[in-house]
């Protein structure tokens, strides 16, 4: 087997795998009736990639330099699951979200007052890469919970049409691909592949709203096709800036062909407070 063949074969498996994942955390309560059981695996599942995202992202730091209050950031994920996973009960008003989400004010000031102690001559530097962690990483993983809890589907489909957009910008930017969007974060990145990923992601949004009747008003899901597609594509640049200002071509090494959970994740992260926001809004 040559080594293209054999690349290809593993990371045709590893997102077998990472599809498996995702779809059964987000459908095994309705599978199989028992709603405990299946939260306590969407608790450890979501929890997990929060955990080895920070890893990630404070490893990266750390090899280069740049100092970062790596505890905090755990304890955050840590205490901002197990309020809302374990104590709320899962529980769907939106006070619930609302009151989660306000920790981030006592904890945001524990972590200013922390480096009244710590000796460097730019504590907030210090802050900002670490308080982006809370903001990038751990809200997105646990809006995903917060979806899985109050509509499934949704957050469903918001995979599937940023899977799209990434599948057919690929394509098509390496079938048509001449002009470069942002060579400066992403030098393969092309707006054609751009314009065929969001072109595409529409179309499949039309099918998803028509087949499944999702939707009180025919073009409501064109519109979130659109918006997963612009944002997934800006998701992705954030996590290539992130990478190339430390000169890494992968932020870690979990999902063998696909890098690390930052790297497979990178969309997602992006367009989930969106799809939480347009959900509470009851747009669609």
């Amino acid at each position: 087997m040559n080594g293209k063949l054999k690349t290809l074969l593993i990371r045709s498996l590893s997102g077998i795998v990472y599809v498996a994942l995702i779809v059964s955390m987000i459908y095994l309560s309705k599978w199989t009736g028992d709603f405990w059981r299946s939260r306590c695996y969407t608790f450890v599942v979501l929890m997990t990639l929060c955990v080895v995202g920070l890893h990630e992202y404070y490893g990266n730091l750390k090899k280069h330099g740049v100092k970062v209050v790596e505890s905090w950031g755990y304890v955050v994920a840590v205490v901002f699951f197990m309020t809302y996973g374990l104590l709320f009960n899962g529980f769907s008003e939106v006070k619930v979200l609302g009151e989660t989400l306000f920790l981030l004010g006592p904890f945001f000031a524990v972590l200013l007052i922390l480096q009244l102690w710590r000796k460097g001559e730019r504590p907030f530097e210090v802050i900002g890469y670490t308080a982006v962690s809370a903001l990038w990483i751990v809200i997105p993983f646990l809006s995903m919970f917060f979806l899985v809890d109050n509509d499934r589907d949704m957050l469903m489909f918001a995979f599937v049409l940023v899977w799209v957009n990434d599948s057919f910008a690929y394509l098509t930017g390496m079938l048509f691909g001449k002009h470069r969007m942002w060579e400066r974060h992403s030098p393969n990145k092309t707006w054609e592949g751009t314009l065929g990923g969001v072109l595409f992601c529409m179309v499949a949004a039309f099918f998803i709203e028509n087949y499944f009747e999702i939707c009180s008003y025919s073009g409501q899901w064109v519109l979130l096709g659109l918006i997963c597609s612009v944002v997934a594509t800006l998701g992705d640049l954030v996590e290539s800036m992130f990478k190339r200002s430390l000169g890494i071509k992968d932020t870690g090494r979990i999902m063998p062909g696909h890098g690390g959970v930052l790297d497979r994740f990178d969309s997602m992260l992006m367009v989930t407070p969106f799809v939480l926001l347009i959900w509470l809004l009851d747009v669609l």
